[in-house]
Formats: C-alpha cells, structure tokens, sequence
C-alpha cells in the first residue's frame, strides 16, 4: 500500500544520505569539494531567485550547472553501472534514465514525450503485487515497456531544445527558428541588468573598432548583436551561444599574439573593449540555467555516440544548398559551429558536441519531414495528387516535431505536405546518402526504414 510504499522510499532516501555524507568525507580533503560546495551554493541561489521556489526548479536544471563534472564523479557513475549490468542486465535503461535526470532533459527514456510519459505514468501508478516480485523480474518488464513503446514510436527522434532548431518556413525551405528557446531564459531584475551592460559594451566594443582593420572583429559583434535583440524578448539562444563563442575564440588569439592568426591588428582600445563583451557574455550566460546549459553543451547521455566533424557538416549543408531547401540562417547556424569545432571530433569537447547537435537537428526536421508523408492521406493509398490531403494542420506540425511557419489552418497542412513530397524525391534519388547522414542510431535507422519502404512503393520514383 501506499504507507508501505513510502516506508520503502524513506529508507532509500536515508541510504542515499548516509552514502552521500561518507563519500562527502572522502572528498572534503581534496579540491573536488570546493566544487561540490560550489553547485550547492549556486541550486541554493536558483532557488532563492526562482519565482516560485520549488523542487521542480532544481529539475529543470543540470546537477552539475555550468562545471564540468569532476572525474571522481564520473568513475563512480561508472563503477556503479558497471555493478548494476554485472547484477541485472535488465536494468540498463535506469542508467540512461539516471543520466536524464542529472542533465535536466525532459526526456526519461530516449521516447517522444507522450510515450515517455506513459511509462512514467505505468511506473508510478503499478500497485503492491507488482513491486513484490524479484527486482529482476520488475526491470525486465519495465524494459519491455520501453522497448514496445520504441517499436510503436517509430517516428524520428525530435530535435533537442537546448541546440539551434530547424523549421520549414513559408517558402517550403529548412530555417532557424529564433525564438527557439527564449521562453526558458531569466527575466529577473537581475537578469535583464545583466542583458543591459552586455548591450552597454556592445555599443562601446562596436564604437572602438571603427577603422578599416578592425572591420571582421566589428562584423562579428554586430551578428552577436543581432543575437543578443535590444532585449531579453528579442535574444535568439539558437544564434547567441555560437557567435559568442566566435568573440571568445578571437580574443583568445588576439591575447596569445598567434604569429600563425590571419587576424588584422586592432587598437588595444579596440582589444579592451572586446575584453569587456567576452566578460559581460559569461556573465549573461553562465548567471542563466538555460543559457548555461546550452553554453556548456550539456545535451545528455545520448551525446557520446559518434560526433560530427566540420567537413561532415559542410557537406551535409552543401547537400542541402545544392537541393534548395536551406535559408541564410539556417546554414550560419550550421557553418558557424563547423568554424568553432576542432577537426577532429571529441565527444568531451563541447564545441564538437555543440556541432554535433546543430547537424543532427537539422537531420532530425529532415527525417520529421519525411515522416509525414508515411503518415499523411496522401501517402496511405499512394495517392498521386496530394492537393487533396486532408491532413490534420496541428497533426502536421506535431508530426514534425518543428514550427511550420506556413498560413494558418487547412493551407498549413497542405502546403506542409506538398513540401513533405517534394523532399520525398529528394530523399529517394539519394537514399544511400540519406541513411549514412541521418541514421546514426536505431531511432533513426528505422525510421528511415519505414519511411523508405513507403517511398519506394510510393508516386515518388
């Protein structure tokens, strides 16, 4: 019963706080502690600050908020799964579940979100009986839900939120959405201090680099600018991570005096000033949850798969120029991560993450696209003319996991389809190339399957 149930949960919960004081222990003699301290600090200031104060304003942050995760921390995640698959094979996906849950992701178990909280739901609501047998016999089940649900969502997987995010605009072509991301920014007092004295030394960093040598540093505080907006309502988190991490990068190199640097010299006026930007951009951001956690790339577990490299994003955009169906914007986004990652991809460096999931977002609204013909009138009965569909609009849009910048209503659908199709030639003629790109995982290997099999036997050839 529910008593009995809480009993359990208590004594876990004094299990996890006496492990917790003793490795605290183990730690108090080294530097790890200070660190540790400092997190606590920062979640007791999160709170203070928050609206509402709450739990749930700690679980929409990452445990580690804005550090990286000491390696002390990360062998015993380690240890401890590695004790966990040795006890219970069955229960590999409460790892992935744990990991979730320190990276703050919505997501539990790698499902869309509908079926991801079903199962939450199943979880919580499994009565008496079902938590009596072997703990074995509960995780096998468990993750046969999982398992079942992934067979039944064979959909691609959706975008991540924290990451630039792609929709289809009214011209039928892949665009950044820019407001992606605003509603979870800071709008305290303090917050909206912090964005005014980054736009105070934007102006003074633009004024200082006023003569012909200082022209590629000026450009690249005016597209800062543009992403920062004149105010908190107006910043575009796709573009303002990128672009600062531009201005960090030409600092650095300006301070080191590279002899190698193709950098034309600027006034030390000018150099102070853009000092100042890059101090006032950390500030911005690592003083903000949503903004931190994008800043440091904290995307979750599913980021140590295979990254992309810069010369796999290039051709990924070139393909995509070479058909149309990419905007200006949307190829920034992709070209400036490939100019900030380093060549060689490494899932521990979070610029090549921050690549990795700018890529993978526009393969996710590719593949999204795609799906809608699998699962639009048009496409059931191979039906030639799709004029005629009569899909849902809110249908559409929900299927594609992005924004359909297209007019309201009955024409959204239409026009949403008809772009759909046309990627549908577009995906057959380079089927090859389309699943080495996009299917870098199960998910999306078999959406591809299943959007494929309808292609083929489709009016697409």
């Amino acid at each position: 019963d529910a008593a009995a149930f809480a009993a359990d949960a208590a004594d876990a919960a004094a299990f996890a706080a006496a492990f917790a004081a003793d490795f605290a222990a183990d730690l108090a003699a080294d530097a790890t502690a200070e660190l540790l301290w400092r997190v606590i600090s920062d979640e007791a200031d999160l709170l203070e600050r928050a609206a509402e104060p709450d739990a749930r304003s700690l679980l929409k942050t990452p445990l580690w908020m804005g550090v990286e995760v000491p390696l002390r921390f990360v062998e015993a995640r380690r240890q401890f799964a590695t004790r966990l698959f040795d006890s219970d094979p069955n229960a590999r996906f409460w790892t992935g579940w744990y990991d979730r849950r320190l990276e703050a992701s919505p997501n539990s178990f790698g499902l869309p979100l509908d079926a991801d909280d079903a199962i939450l739901l199943r979880i919580a609501t499994a009565d008496k009986a079902f938590w009596d047998r072997d703990p074995g016999d509960v995780n096998a089940e468990i993750a046969r839900w999982v398992v079942d649900a992934q067979e039944d969502s064979f959909g691609p997987e959706p975008q991540n939120p924290l990451s630039p995010v792609f929709s289809i605009n009214s011209d039928g072509r892949f665009d950044l959405d820019l407001s992606a991301g605003n509603d979870e920014i800071s709008r305290d007092p303090e917050a909206a201090d912090r964005h005014a004295e980054v736009r105070e030394a934007l102006t003074r960093a633009i004024s200082a680099c006023s003569g012909n040598s200082a022209a590629q540093t000026r450009g690249a505080l005016e597209r800062y600018g543009d992403a920062l907006g004149s105010s908190i309502d107006e910043l575009r988190p796709g573009q303002l991570i990128a672009r600062g991490d531009a201005l960090r990068r030409e600092l650095a190199i300006r301070e080191a005096s590279d002899p190698d640097s193709n950098l034309p010299p600027i006034q030390d006026t000018a150099l102070l000033a853009l000092g100042d930007i890059v101090a006032t951009h950390n500030l911005l951001v690592g003083l903000d949850p949503a903004l931190s956690k994008r800043d440091e790339a904290r995307f979750g577990p599913e980021t140590v798969e295979a990254q992309v490299s810069p010369d796999q994003a290039i051709e990924i955009v070139e393909w995509f120029k070479q058909a149309d169906e990419l905007t200006e914007s949307a190829e920034d986004a992709v070209r400036t991560a490939a100019d900030l990652a380093p060549n060689q991809p490494d899932p521990n460096n979070r610029r090549s993450r921050q690549l990795t999931e700018t890529v993978r977002n526009l393969g996710r609204a590719f593949v999204a696209a795609l799906n809608v013909i699998r699962r639009s009138p048009a496409s059931s009965g191979m039906v030639a003319t799709i004029g005629t569909a009569t899909i849902n609009a809110g249908t559409a849009a929900g299927t594609l996991g992005i924004v359909a910048a297209t007019t309201a209503g009955a024409a959204t659908a239409v026009a949403t389809t008809l772009v759909c199709h046309r990627l549908g030639h577009i995906a057959l003629k380079n089927e090859d190339w389309v699943r080495r790109s996009f299917g870098w995982n199960e998910t999306m290997r078999r959406a591809l399957d299943r959007i494929f099999a309808d292609l083929h036997n489709g009016p697409f050839k």
